[in-house]
């Protein structure tokens, strides 16, 4: 069962700086559906996500696609330059992991397996 405050998201990092003992970066991820009239992907949803990490042994980079495990800060409040407090809740990564990807894996053809020939099998 999985913990009352954790995150489990995947996506691309946008925009990253690194302090002494920690990294915060933005986290681009977006969720796309088939439009069943067309048959096309479209995206339905779009968000940028602050990350902050203390791991300086596993650090990201722009472009990086990433698997990230941790639990929201909702303890992130500063002051607008209007005077007005906001609260933007940012995600604390216990997990980081590079996920590779290319374009030639993801365009190869699906392996298939010879049939089995049932009557082989003895029951």
């Amino acid at each position: 069962m999985p913990k009352a405050n954790s995150v489990n998201i995947e996506g691309r990092v946008s925009f990253e700086k690194t302090f002494d003992k920690m990294q915060s970066f933005s986290l681009s991820h977006s969720r796309s559906k088939k439009n069943k009239e067309t048959g096309e992907w479209e995206n339905v949803g779009y968000a940028n996500l602050d990350i902050k990490h203390f791991d300086m042994n596993n650090l990201v980079k722009n472009g990086d696609i990433v698997e990230i495990e941790g639990y929201f800060d909702i303890n992130n409040e500063y002051t607008d330059k209007n005077g007005n407090k906001i609260s933007k809740p940012s995600i604390i990564a216990t997990s980081i992991k590079k996920v590779n990807f290319s374009k030639e894996e993801k365009s190869e053809e699906p392996k298939t397996e010879e049939p089995i020939d049932l009557s082989t099998i003895p029951f």
